[in-house]
């Protein structure tokens, strides 16, 4: 089976291109010959062509003239935001990570976020590796630096705390801090970047991009987790809620549609959705101790993959 990936923004700091670069490996790593690509080659003979759609990317006639270059093939839409109905009739199937997300009668195959996992390794070793042995408990988080997220907040709140009790915050961002393309990014970049400057010892930032391997590594070294966003509760499916959980430490999750194939998992806390209330609970869970691990396998990309191409050579 040949499959051709479109994605608008393919190698572009976007959460939607991440998607599909983890999947094309994935693919390759499932034996599947696969081509991602921002647009549809003119010669274009493929199996199967998915697009990953969002609307900010395409236009409605951008995806019908996509849909037409592409009909000698089975074309699946995977939907990373809602209101696809008039597609209904030109796909052969649709696929998304939320309930909610398209309403359909054509075939739908819908799962939840994949993550990057591998088995646990020992976190004292990891914490002595990164530096991160003199304080009493790591707090971690990982994600694009963008505005909802408020990291700088956090970090500006939690500090006087991590003062007071030895913790440390260490942020796993995997993006490139300076991001010309992008002034939201950047913006809430430089005000997390004022804070750990007034905090050097207790807020660890990255400054390089970080691939997955080396995000996890950060992420069990940590002994309580967070994910948090004031973006409002829908239904699209975060990848930073199933990475965190991947890593196998402890995870406190605001309780939004989100992060919802998570909330049922081992070693995961729903959080108030309120920032102020969720601070609390936060530093609660941090004083209680409890920082039991879990496996993060059962969001594995490779056995998420496997579920997909079942899909896929089904259609």
């Amino acid at each position: 089976m040949r499959i051709l990936q479109l994605c608008r923004p393919w190698g572009r700091a976007c959460g939607i291109a991440n998607f599909a670069g983890n999947l094309h490996a994935a693919f390759v790593g499932a034996g599947v010959e696969v081509e991602t690509r921002r647009d549809a080659p003119a010669d274009a003979n493929f199996d199967v062509v998915l697009i990953q759609h969002e609307h900010c990317f395409y236009s409605p006639t951008e995806v019908r003239a996509l849909l037409a270059d592409t009909a000698g093939a089975r074309r699946v839409v995977f939907a990373h935001s809602p209101g696809l109905a008039d597609l209904d009739g030109l796909v052969e199937g649709f696929a998304c990570m939320n309930a909610g997300m398209v309403d359909t009668r054509r075939p739908l195959h819908m799962d939840h976020h994949p993550a990057y996992t591998r088995p646990l390794d020992n976190r004292d070793l990891l914490k002595r590796r990164l530096g991160l042995e003199k304080f009493d408990v790591v707090l971690g988080t990982t994600g694009f630096v963008n505005p909802p997220r408020r990291f700088d907040r956090f970090a500006a709140q939690l500090a006087p705390l991590c003062e007071q009790n030895n913790w440390c915050l260490y942020f796993a961002t995997a993006l490139h801090w300076h991001t010309p393309q992008n002034s939201g990014l950047r913006q809430a970049s430089e005000r997390l970047q004022r804070v750990a400057r007034r905090h050097p010892r207790m807020v660890r930032l990255e400054r390089n991009f970080l691939h997955a391997c080396e995000v996890n590594e950060i992420l069990q070294a940590c002994d309580l987790n967070w994910c948090w966003t004031e973006v409002p509760s829908k239904p699209y499916a975060s990848g930073v809620a199933s990475d965190l959980f991947g890593a196998g430490t402890r995870l406190l999750v605001a309780d939004k549609q989100q992060h919802r194939a998570v909330f049922d998992l081992p070693g995961v806390t729903r959080g108030p959705q309120d920032f102020d209330d969720f601070l609390d609970r936060l530093s609660q869970l941090a004083c209680d101790g409890d920082f039991s691990r879990h496996h993060g396998a059962a969001l594995s990309w490779d056995v998420w993959a496997a579920r997909f191409l079942s899909f896929l050579r089904s259609l």
